[in-house]
C-alpha cells in the first residue's frame, strides 16, 4: 500500500480551508460629557483571513442620535483591510469600496436607551491591518415635569378661552 499520495491528499485537504484572522472582542468606554459621549478604538489583526470584531460600549446611553466612522488605510499588503460590513444596534454604516483607503460612516441615527454595540466584518490580508473608527452620542432632551404642566395650563385655558367665545 502506498502512504504517500494518502498522506499527501490528507495534508492539500487541511490546507484549502478558509483562513480565519482573529476576531477581536473590546469593551469601550465613553468620554462622557453633558449630554454627549464620544469613544474611539483601534484594532490590528495579526493573521490574514476574515475577521468580525465586537466593541461593546459603556456605559449604556439614554435614547441618543448616534454617529460614527472608520477608517483604514493600507499602502502595503500587510496592512491592508478590506472592510465588508459594519452596524451599530443594527443600524449600517455606509462602506466605501475596498481599496488601499477604505471608510465607513454612519450619520446620525436614533437609537433606543440601553447598550450599544458595533459589530465590523472584514478581511485582513496581512499580519499588521489596522483599522481605527469613532462613535458620537447626543442625548435627546427629556422635557421636565415642569413643561408638561405648563402645557397641560396653557391647553386648558386655550379651552376656556374658546368657550367663552362660543357663549
Amino acid at each position: 500500500m502506498k502512504i504517500k499520495p494518502f498522506i499527501l491528499a490528507a495534508v492539500l485537504a487541511l490546507g484549502t480551508g478558509v483562513a480565519v484572522a482573529d476576531n477581536q472582542n473590546q469593551s469601550v468606554n465613553w468620554i462622557i460629557g453633558a449630554n454627549s459621549w464620544t469613544a474611539g478604538f483601534s484594532v490590528t489583526h495579526h493573521a490574514v483571513g476574515a475577521f468580525t470584531d465586537t466593541f461593546t460600549f459603556a456605559p449604556d446611553v439614554p435614547l441618543s442620535l448616534i454617529d460614527g466612522v472608520l477608517a483604514s488605510i493600507g499602502f502595503k499588503a500587510k496592512n491592508d483591510i478590506d472592510l465588508y460590513t459594519a452596524n451599530i444596534n443594527g443600524n449600517s454604516y455606509t462602506i466605501d469600496p475596498n481599496g488601499s483607503y477604505e471608510h465607513g460612516t454612519l450619520p446620525p441615527t436614533l437609537i433606543t436607551a440601553g447598550p450599544v454595540v458595533l459589530t465590523v466584518t472584514g478581511k485582513s490580508w496581512g499580519t499588521l491591518a489596522t483599522y481605527t473608527g469613532s462613535a458620537n452620542v447626543v442625548a435627546m432632551p427629556v422635557p421636565e415635569p415642569e413643561t408638561y404642566g405648563m402645557l397641560l395650563g396653557g391647553l386648558a385655558a386655550i379651552g376656556l378661552l374658546a368657550r367663552r367665545r362660543q357663549a
